[in-house]
């Protein structure tokens, strides 16, 4: 019994690499998966036997021959299963469709205008039996929903504890969700399934160990040890905007003062440029204000820093200096190879980027300084929903009973 359970568990988890490593390369041939995986030969064309016939893998073209016949390639087949994935914003949310190769097939981004628990679970409800119908997908199909929240969620338990700018606090999404959609939902901070995203498809796929900067309504950190996303131990691990930086600051959301938050969210940098913008009635902000009739934006604000407006300039610069304040504590504390910065004030560009660095080289420990590399986020404003179709994947993968032949788990066939 005990060698029959141990052979399952071995086929699910040479199931489990192989689609990995597939999934990651987009086509490869059986040679390469050997390579990649460490497994056999003998092992691989085993495996990939089993997935072929079981659907999740198919035949593609031949690839380069180096002498001989050309290898046949190897591929996610895309029809068999497909995943959702969503990004909750204060003001807006991203979904996202994707076939079991992660392949978008489709990405919108809804306006909110309540942060009402009830009222947004009714929008996201409502988007995804669109996204169904629209697409005809098969409900029975669908892996599963990931789901990304600005605030302190609780994975295991799919529970949103805290978010302070949706003022939610103990809301049982996951459970709700399910019951509303009946698919299985997964729920995850925002900041964190950015990491992973980025991790996985964006600016942190050579990075074992990095953190990812969220800049947005709220100031996020998603952390990535080992490759993995890093929880703690009650899943608040991360909640690094909370971190005080000026006792005597301003109040935050959250109940405390001088958060990092309060100085470098969305809201801090333009409330900043109002300030500076009304004490110079002639900057390029103002005139972008009242010649749109309404505030100025995150990318006005940078539209006019590369136009080297004066005002723009000043507030560029204390923004990424405040940025970098906190990005120094990171990577003191935690020493990472890489920290992504995300959210729409990367489109200053290299300039901005610049001061965050120049912060950072005249503040942080030399040895941590050293190896931590401070790039923007490849993957944008999908860095979220990316990274919550991955977690879905994951989860998938990690179950015993994952890749299925009919009703039959394939751990279970031979």
């Amino acid at each position: 019994m005990l060698n029959a359970l141990n052979s399952r568990q071995i086929r699910q988890f040479n199931c489990a690499k192989v689609f990995r490593v597939v999934q990651s390369h987009g086509a490869i041939s059986r040679a390469d998966l050997a390579r990649f995986t460490r497994l056999s030969p003998a092992t691989v064309t085993e495996t990939v036997r089993i997935l072929l016939k079981a659907g999740y893998l198919t035949e593609a073209e031949l690839g380069e021959a180096s002498g001989g016949r050309p290898p046949i390639m190897i591929r996610i087949n895309n029809q068999r299963n497909y995943i959702i994935g969503i990004d909750l914003d204060v003001r807006k949310m991203t979904v996202l469709l994707c076939n079991l190769g992660l392949e978008t097939i489709s990405a919108k981004t809804v306006v909110l205008d309540t942060i009402n628990y009830q009222e947004v679970l009714a929008t996201i409800a409502a988007q995804v039996e669109c996204l169904i119908r629209e697409h005809a997908v098969n409900r029975r199909k669908i892996l599963g929903l990931g789901l990304g929240v600005p605030g302190y969620v609780n994975f295991t338990q799919g529970l949103v504890r805290f978010a302070p700018n949706l003022r939610w606090q103990d809301e049982p999404i996951k459970e709700d969700l399910e019951s509303m959609l009946k698919l299985e939902v997964l729920v995850e901070n925002d900041a964190k399934l950015s990491a992973f995203g980025e991790k996985w498809f964006g600016a942190g796929q050579e990075a074992n160990e990095m953190a990812y900067v969220s800049v947005k309504a709220g100031l996020g950190c998603g952390l990535i040890f080992d490759g993995e996303i890093y929880r703690g131990i009650d899943g608040s691990a991360g909640e690094l905007g909370h971190m005080t930086i000026d006792p005597a600051g301003p109040e935050c959301t959250c109940g405390n003062y001088g958060c990092w938050e309060t100085f470098a969210d969305n809201s801090a940098i333009l409330s900043r440029a109002l300030r500076a913008t009304a004490a110079t009635p002639d900057s390029m902000l103002r005139s972008i204000s009242e010649e749109n009739g309404r505030q100025i934006t995150i990318d006005d604000l940078t539209e006019a820093f590369h136009m080297q407006d004066p005002v723009a300039v000043k507030v560029v610069r204390e923004s990424a200096w405040y940025l970098g304040i906190g990005i120094v504590n990171i990577v003191n504390a935690f020493n990472p190879e890489l920290v992504i910065i995300g959210g729409e004030i990367i489109k200053a560009g290299p300039q901005f980027f610049e001061a965050v660095k120049a912060v950072v080289q005249k503040r942080a420990l030399r040895v941590p300084r050293e190896r931590a590399k401070i790039v923007p986020s490849v993957l944008g404003e999908k860095a979220c929903a990316i990274g919550a179709t991955m977690l879905v994947i994951e989860n998938w993968l990690s179950q015993p009973n994952a890749f299925r032949i009919g009703k039959q788990a394939v751990s279970e066939w031979i």
